[in-house]
């Protein structure tokens, strides 16, 4: 017994002295090296509005509703965000007296973006207000008056939407006995009507003017009229908010344009027809090209550009204005964080006959596949990226038969309201018609489109529109889709945008911001092409791949690592894989965890025990504690994979060592001990 226990005291003391020694001689070369990422700070660069608000339209004494809008924004490193916007965020809101084209800023940090709205004045109250004249008039072609400085104006003027205006149905009234006389007034303003009949108002009151039961958009001397239209002129306080003395005149036929004599004496019995106004595609493409930037985009805006390119599209636009707008977009080829961009983009570049699969090596069809979810596109919480995604799909190749399709709309007819809308919207919905229509196929899209078509059919207003020129653009363009032809009151959505045209092209008052007159011309010569989105854009096919097999995916390209890394891939401590590349570590360094991103924590899950050394280690080496041959590396976030990997002194001595050394050097001294110590 004595002798064994003399055997395994040396056993042991050699083994401790062995390892000592090894250890001694490898502690001098280990270096810990620490990586700080300093990332670069991330700023808001601009705001712009993605989706205008529902309700843009306000009577006295509403409170705001932003209810619809969406304001992107884009940031320094070119990646996009939707922003939370509150009435917190919009200034200038004032409902307390009517206005025509009110503007109201939004205000995210320092960017701000603007859209304008209308205050009416509150609604007609029938017996509440004492009815002056309710008379019916023939509206004649064209009117002279004269205002209280005595000045004669002729209508109408150079710049008048129509031959039919509102002073022209007051001169009728006139003219007929059915009012006295009234007073124009031409202030910095314009020509406005101080009084009817003599009756003037107060400090606090005006002739409000309104048409078919809804407060005008023009003043007396731009208002246009056509036959079937009521104007009202309606004493108003606004102070008070309160009403007296209305007029109502009727338009119940209009006097027909003067006709030279030339022989041809075709008769014709009484009446005549009701001219309307035209909206006129070539005048609206001819502002939009007046608007175009040197550069070729519209408001340096990727959003007014793209439209103003799919406008371009739809109108057949080949000259200039096109090839320095495609410029433009090329030098901005870039996809964006957000699915409807890279969306609307495909859609730009299929109606100026380019692939999105490539254009000029940017592939906008696999960005929009990759962001889905086998369910649907993009954000669960919304059905417009999902809309957005069928339309140019369904000319990039992509059909009935594809489960990525069928899927996704499957989730958009399960979103559907029960009175045939999408999200309670006219705009939404009828775009929604436009991206199923292709798909007809489908089991359940048939029924959806009937119910969607019943739905804006009973949303269209007297006067043939719906609303607004963006509404009524897409409605315009769902109508044709589905080969139908809505009208009421006689009026269709084109003879509505034809109203809203005006002197220089526009499908927008010039009160209007440049941008929004931009877009909303935009939407109304798409709508005004007649044309559908498959008739609007070119067809892609799927690009050809190798092993090509029947799944919603093929065309997509997929990036593959064919090449062995020269490099050695640096670790953190404890991880096996390297968070920038997805490659197998080769060595690994203490790097300090609060300057990894997000992604990084998240994917690789430490349990509490690797948490806690990992924390120990982090909290015992910190930069002022490390010893001198410790070094701590400043990334810059542009470089840090090269940075991390190039310049790192690395040392791969294995960890095992030590231990073989001294073993072997246990042995040696054992059977020395053996030989000559023990007896």
């Amino acid at each position: 017994m004595k002798k064994i226990f003399k055997i395994s005291f040396v056993v042991l003391g050699i083994f401790a002295v062995g390892s000592f020694f090894t250890n001694q001689i490898f502690a001098e070369d280990i270096v810990l090296e620490e990586i700080i990422v300093v990332p670069d700070p991330v700023t808001l660069s601009n705001i712009a509005i993605t989706n205008p608000a529902d309700k843009t339209e306000y009577i006295v004494g509403d409170t705001l509703n932003i209810t619809g809008l969406v304001v992107t924004g884009t940031y320094s490193d070119n990646s996009t965000n939707i922003e939370t916007i509150t009435e917190e965020n919009i200034s200038d809101f004032d409902s307390t007296f009517p206005a025509v084209g009110q503007i109201l800023t939004i205000t995210v940090g320092e960017q701000t973006a603007t859209y304008t709205i209308n205050i009416n004045a509150a609604e007609e109250t029938g017996g509440d207000s004492p009815l002056l004249i309710e008379k019916d008039i023939t509206l004649n072609y064209g009117c002279e008056t004269e205002d209280t400085d005595g000045v004669m104006h002729v209508f109408p003027e150079e710049d008048s939407p129509s031959d039919y205006l509102a002073i022209c149905a007051l001169v009728s009234a006139r003219d007929a006995g059915d009012i006295t006389d009234f007073k124009l007034v031409n202030s910095s303003f314009g020509l406005y009507v101080q009084s009817v009949n003599d009756e003037d108002p107060s400090d606090t009151e005006y002739w409000a003017l309104w048409l078919n039961g809804k407060f005008a958009n023009c003043g007396i001397v731009c208002l246009p009229l056509v036959k079937g239209d009521t104007l009202s002129l309606i004493l108003s306080d606004w102070m008070t908010n309160t009403e007296s003395t209305t007029i109502k005149l009727h338009v119940i036929d209009l006097v027909p344009l003067p006709q030279e004599e030339d022989g041809d004496d075709t008769g014709g019995g009484g009446g005549s027809e009701t001219p309307k106004p035209e909206f006129n595609t070539e005048n609206a493409i001819a502002y939009l090209k007046s608007v175009q930037k040197e550069n070729g985009s519209f408001e340096d805006s990727l959003l007014y550009t793209d439209w103003a390119g799919i406008a371009f599209g739809a109108l057949n636009v080949i000259d200039n204005s096109r090839d320095t707008l495609l410029a433009y977009l090329n030098s901005h080829n870039t996809l964006s964080s957000l699915v409807t961009d890279n969306e609307r983009r495909a859609i730009t570049l299929l109606a100026l006959e380019q692939d999105p699969y490539s254009f000029n090596g940017v592939n906008y069809i696999s960005a929009i596949i990759s962001s889905f979810d086998d369910t649907q596109f993009g954000d669960t919480n919304l059905v417009n990226d999902d809309i957005f995604a069928l339309i140019p799909l369904k000319n990039s190749g992509y059909t009935a038969s594809d489960d990525i399709i069928i899927k996704d709309i499957a989730f958009l007819i399960s979103k559907q309201k029960i009175n045939g809308s999408w999200e309670e919207s006219v705009d939404i919905t009828a775009a929604t018609i436009q991206a199923l229509k292709s798909f007809e196929l489908i089991d359940g899209v048939s029924e959806a489109l009937l119910k969607a078509a019943d739905y804006l059919a009973d949303k269209q207003n007297s006067d043939g529109g719906w609303g607004n020129v963006f509404s009524t653009s897409w409605v315009i363009q769902a109508m044709n889709t589905l080969g139908a032809s809505w009208t009421k009151d006689n009026k269709t959505g084109i003879d509505y945008l034809g109203a809203q045209q005006v002197i220089d092209g526009a499908v927008s008052p010039s009160s209007e911001t440049f941008a929004n007159r931009i877009w909303a011309t935009s939407y109304a010569s798409v709508a005004g092409s007649e044309k559908s989105w498959n008739e609007i854009m070119q067809s892609v096919p799927k690009p050809a791949i190798k092993n090509n097999s029947n799944n919603s995916s093929a065309g997509i390209l997929k990036k593959t690592n064919s090449q062995t890394p020269t490099n050695p891939i640096v670790c953190p401590l404890g991880h096996s894989f390297s968070v920038t590349t997805g490659q197998a570590c080769t060595t690994t360094a203490l790097i300090d965890s609060t300057s990894l991103p997000q992604t990084f924590l998240a994917n690789n899950k430490f349990d509490d025990k690797k948490k806690s050394v990992v924390s120990q280690i982090q909290k015992t080496a910190t930069p002022s504690d490390l010893p001198e041959k410790t070094k701590t590396l400043e990334i810059i976030p542009e470089t840090l994979i090269a940075t991390a990997v190039n310049t790192l002194p690395i040392k791969n001595t294995s960890q095992n060592l030590p231990i073989v050394l001294g073993t072997v050097s246990g042995l040696i001294l054992l059977y020395v001990a053996f030989k000559f110590l023990i007896p």
